[in-house]
């Protein structure tokens, strides 16, 4: 049987507060607690709730899922996750990404277009790296120009908070995010979108970039985001998700074939699970799209049905009814 870690991502509820959210998680044996950033979405700030759910959890690890490159400066970044990482004792993911899934993001700070945030990004991405691993860095670039920065406190993590990097699927994860990947990334999280078949190209570009920055490609883990939604049938499932995701995101959505969307029983998503732990997935981030009072309910019963099919750990509900 593969061990799996698997995560969850907070979603906007006037029930079901964050805190709460928080600690569910943690009690149903989610590994990770994932918080997104958007702009253009009335979601909260990531690093204030995860710095909130911090003080009401013990061992659960939080992440940001994912925090926009282009929509941050790199400096800013690096203060907020090393006070979350100080905050939760060592506890934090720095998941990032470009940003901009919603194109009001990019539009609101004043990033004109799509290759100009992958240059602005990159560079953001360099100067935090180096945050991270020089304690006082000068760097001469197209968008930032400064000298003998010190940058602190110093996180809990040694030697850094680790980075996971995310990534868009269009027929294609873009070379430039593979690229990234094997630079920067101690987890490269593969997008919900991507086939089962393009997972060994992936990888291996990875493995091609990691060498020639002169990394180890075996220190790079793998995850991959996968949209969930329980029901009676795969085919329900699918047809309740093509109504949701997009109407969450508001942009146009199909489910596709051959990719990692948990549809259907527990069993369907333990057997989609296990597929994409065959292809060297250590973690998945569950992303749940059912209609929105459904969401407590089927978090809880895919930590209670699912979770404990990939490791020993028990829910801590369960062991209290048992």
């Amino acid at each position: 049987m593969s061990e799996l870690g698997f995560g969850v991502t907070l979603f906007d509820s006037n029930e079901r507060p964050v805190i709460k959210q928080g600690t569910d998680a943690e009690a149903w044996a989610y590994s990770i607690f994932w918080a997104p950033e958007f702009l253009g979405i009335p979601t909260m700030e990531p690093f204030a709730v995860l710095s909130a759910v911090a003080q009401h959890t013990d061992a659960i690890t939080l992440g940001t899922g994912i925090a926009g490159l282009a929509v941050r400066s790199p400096v800013q970044m690096a203060k907020a996750a090393v006070t979350t990482d100080i905050l939760s004792n060592g506890r934090l993911v720095l998941g990032l990404g470009l940003g901009g899934l919603i194109p009001k993001d990019l539009e609101v700070e004043n990033v004109p277009n799509l290759k100009e945030r992958g240059r602005i990004s990159n560079e953001r991405l360099e100067i935090l790296h180096r945050i991270f691993t020089e304690r006082t860095v000068s760097h001469s670039g197209e968008y930032y120009n400064f000298k003998d920065f010190t940058f602190g406190p110093e996180p809990v993590q040694k030697p850094h908070i680790p980075i996971w990097l995310g990534a868009r699927f269009t027929g294609k994860i873009a070379d430039a995010a593979l690229k990234r990947a094997g630079t920067y990334a101690d987890v490269f999280i593969f997008p919900a979108d991507t086939p089962t078949t393009y997972y060994p190209y992936a990888k291996d570009k990875v493995r091609d970039y990691a060498e020639a920055a002169g990394r180890n490609p075996d220190s790079i883990g793998y995850a991959s985001t996968m949209w969930t939604c329980l029901g009676s049938s795969r085919e329900k499932a699918i047809e309740v998700a093509n109504r949701i995701i997009p109407e969450m995101l508001s942009v146009p959505w199909v489910v596709p074939d051959n990719a990692c969307y948990g549809m259907g029983t527990p069993e369907d998503c333990i057997a989609t699970a296990e597929e994409f732990a065959d292809l060297g997935v250590s973690h998945i981030i569950m992303n749940p799209c059912c209609d929105y009072e459904e969401v407590t309910a089927q978090t809880e019963q895919f930590g209670r049905e699912v979770i404990p099919h990939f490791n020993s750990q028990v829910p801590s509900l369960l062991r209290e009814e048992g």
